[in-house]
């Protein structure tokens, strides 16, 4: 997974640092616990690679959100968390979000999938940023 980051991260052309505006990734399909085979997710074809930044001036560190790329990235040992609005902090900030699905992922890497008022999808992967410089 560390390898594949820097990988997505070498492409994409990011630097220590960069900050981008949030994207839309577009309508994507809706991933239920059934699309989980034997622990893993299998991605379509139709993965773009987009970046989505934050930044918490708690912690001190910023947090990257990276849709991600291609059908052979499988993610494994899934931990599904459900959440409804006001329940974390991205409806505050993307007051849109009305639902979201948190992936844990056992390497620190979080999967999100959002689910805003028109009923679009958006997914995004998150890790620490410090962990990968």
């Amino acid at each position: 997974m560390d390898q594949q980051m820097k990988q997505i991260r070498k492409m994409m052309g990011w630097s220590r640092g960069d900050m981008k505006e949030v994207q839309h990734i577009g309508d994507l399909p809706k991933f239920t616990l059934e699309d989980f085979r034997d622990g893993e997710l299998v991605l379509p074809d139709n993965f773009l690679p987009r970046s989505l930044f934050s930044r918490d001036p708690v912690q001190g560190y910023s947090e990257q959100y990276v849709n991600l790329v291609g059908p052979s990235f499988q993610i494994r040992n899934v931990i599904v968390e459900k959440y409804e609005r006001g329940q974390t902090k991205f409806t505050s900030g993307w007051p849109r979000f009305v639902e979201a699905e948190k992936f844990k992922i056992d390497d620190g890497v979080t999967l999100w999938s959002f689910k805003d008022r028109d009923d679009k999808q958006w997914l995004a992967m998150y890790y620490k940023y410090k962990s990968y410089v």
